[in-house]
């Protein structure tokens, strides 16, 4: 979360106590919202039979932890620019997504929603590329095999799981490439074949 909170806000993903909630709340308001709206969508026109108070309290709860963030970290995050005749201009940088939005519009509605829409897709991609390099991983053990070996060898394992070294890795690098490419999973629990063209 930490990274994810860096290119949304702008900010290190340490959590302020003056926000209105805790960042476990807000996951799991996230989590019930999510669930609220496959019921709504499930329940079509008979979705009034569902108690909207719960799901309105979680939808709160996910805008105002979100707006309170993006309100925070577009104030603190200026540059200083001196002008001529000693006056001081102060210009936001632009190191979020939050910040670069907020450049193109003054709809908060519209802001909240496209880093919220970024915060989804960051949150899936990690976890699906994971487990569909496991998934491959368990169907090639001498793939498996050759990666503890390569582990094993490396000149040092204390520090490996940094990201500059996991990024110079080349053969885990070669595992998460095949995650992506070879094994996507759609929301029917097929596995449809995705070959990558290599001319």
């Amino acid at each position: 979360m930490e990274t994810s909170h860096q290119f949304l806000f702008g900010s290190e993903g340490t959590e302020s106590q003056a926000a209105p909630c805790s960042r476990k709340q807000f996951f799991n308001a996230l989590d019930s919202g999510l669930i609220g709206v496959i019921l709504r969508i499930s329940f079509g026109r008979f979705r009034f039979l569902l108690p909207e108070y719960w799901y309105r309290m979680k939808y709160k709860t996910v805008h105002d932890w979100l707006d309170y963030y993006i309100h925070r970290d577009s104030t603190t995050h200026m540059d200083k620019v001196a002008l001529p005749g000693g006056n001081i201009d102060y210009t936001k940088k632009k190191e979020s997504v939050a910040q670069c939005l907020m450049d193109q519009t003054d709809d908060m509605e519209y802001v909240r929603s496209q880093v919220l829409q970024t915060m989804f897709a960051a949150r899936e991609k990690t976890a699906i590329l994971i487990s569909n390099a496991i998934f491959l991983l368990a169907r090639h053990p001498a793939i498996w095999q050759k990666l503890r070996e390569e582990m094993i060898l490396y000149p040092d394992r204390d520090e490996l799981f940094t990201y500059d070294n996991i990024m110079s890795f080349t053969y885990v690098q070669n595992i998460l490439n095949e995650g992506m490419l070879e094994s996507c999973s759609d929301s029917n629990g097929r596995f449809v074949t995705c070959t990558a063209n290599s001319g």
